[in-house]
This record gives structure tokens, C-alpha cells and sequence, in this order.
């Protein structure tokens, strides 16, 4: 149904201290939260997803600089790996250089 499935994770650590400095919340209450997501939307079987091909991507957000995060995102948006049955699209370049900006 899709051409790509990927995940963006970070650190219990990493997660925690965003939602407490972000969003100002109580870090018992930010890891109840993350706990939640955990078993919620199946976050402790993405190792299975990999295998078996559901998720095609994994990247990590563990940084606070975004330039670090595009960049990840761009080497999987142009690796054949990162897609189901090899099917790349089209890169428009131009629109990517013009985010490195």
C-alpha cells in the first residue's frame, strides 16, 4: 500500500527532556507518556517490522540540530534501501539543495 514506511526515534533520555523543556511537562508525567507510545503503536516490535520489511527506515533523532536531522533524511530519501521493492522516486534536487539553505 506504501512505498516506504519510515521511523523517527530518539532516546527514552532524548524524549523526555524535549517534552519536559518544549512542552513544559513533569518528567514523571513525559515518561508515563513515552511508555504509552511504546506499547501503543507497536514502538517495541520494530525490530520485527524491519525484518520483515513492514518499516523500511530507521532514523535516529537523538541531536538537537535539525541541519544533522535533514541530512539523514535526505541519504534515506536516495537509498533504494529505504524504499519497498527498490522503487526510489524521482529526487527533485533543486528542492533539496534549496532546504539546505
Amino acid at each position: 500500500m506504501f512505498d516506504a514506511i519510515w521511523v523517527v526515534k530518539a532516546s527514552t533520555e532524548t524524549s523526555t527532556r524535549r517534552l519536559v523543556d518544549k512542552r513544559g511537562m513533569k518528567e514523571t508525567d513525559a515518561l508515563r507518556r513515552i511508555e504509552a507510545q511504546y506499547k501503543r503503536r507497536g514502538i517495541g516490535n520494530l525490530g520485527e517490522e524491519l525484518n520483515d520489511g513492514t518499516v523500511t527506515a530507521v532514523i535516529e533523532n537523538n541531536e538537537e540540530d535539525e541541519d544533522k536531522l535533514w541530512s539523514k533524511m535526505k541519504v534515506a530519501l536516495t537509498d533504494h534501501k529505504s524504499w519497498k521493492v527498490r522503487r526510489c522516486p524521482l529526487t527533485n534536487y533543486d528542492v533539496l539543495k534549496e532546504n539546505e539553505r
